[in-house]
């Protein structure tokens, strides 16, 4: 058995007591903070993530003001007729009947005549009047009442050499077509430009609104 005097007891309370303050010092020196460090770099941008799911959208703004008004357009015209004949077969001459066609309504109206040879592409067409392929032979017309009926004209087709001369060679014209446009389209001459070019039959079949 250990007996303790009271010298020992004094000097072990004495060694508890100064550890017990070094843990005390320790905890308290180890719960201070300490100053900020400097910022670190920084770092490299990472990669985009996944796009998200759109929105609700938005509501309807205020509508705008309305924009400059556009340039007057060339004057059209509703009442303009087309005749189309096919196979026509010429020798000299041939004529064409236009139908319901009162003498007032003629009178006051301008014909412009085409046609499409045949050996050549269907989208050639030349005008009447005026010289025909390789200007072998012109093709004019002339209109006339037929049997004194008011409302049919016969549209005389002719055939000629370049110098007035009969062409008695026979022509076969694939198509004729044959436009007869009233008089708010007629422009005197000398005065201002057409607004079509009457010897195109591409331009005047798209200027009064037909389909090939």
């Amino acid at each position: 058995m250990i007996t303790l005097n009271l010298k020992h007891m004094k000097r072990l309370q004495h060694i508890f007591y100064l550890a017990g303050l070094s843990v005390i010092l320790l905890t308290a020196a180890c719960s201070k903070e300490g100053p900020a460090g400097p910022a670190g770099q920084q770092g490299n941008t990472g990669a985009p993530g996944p796009q998200g799911p759109q929105g609700p959208g938005g509501a309807t703004g205020p509508q705008g003001p309305a924009g400059p008004a556009g340039q007057q357009g060339a004057p059209g015209n509703a009442n303009v007729t087309l005749y189309t004949f096919k196979n026509v077969k010429v020798k000299i001459g041939y004529q064409l009947h236009l139908t319901n066609l009162p003498k007032a309504r003629m009178d006051s109206c301008m014909v412009l005549g085409y046609y499409n040879p045949a050996g050549e592409y269907s989208g050639t067409w030349y005008p009447i009047p005026g010289p025909g392929p390789g200007n072998a032979y012109w093709a004019v017309y002339n209109l006339v009442q037929v049997g004194g009926n008011m409302g049919l004209y016969g549209f005389n087709l002719k055939l000629q050499q370049p110098d007035g001369t009969a062409y008695n060679t026979e022509v076969i014209f694939n198509t004729v077509r044959i436009f007869v446009v009233p008089a708010s389209s007629i422009i005197p001459l000398g005065k201002q430009a057409p607004a079509v070019d009457v010897k195109d039959y591409e331009a005047v079949l798209k200027h009064y609104g037909f389909q090939d």
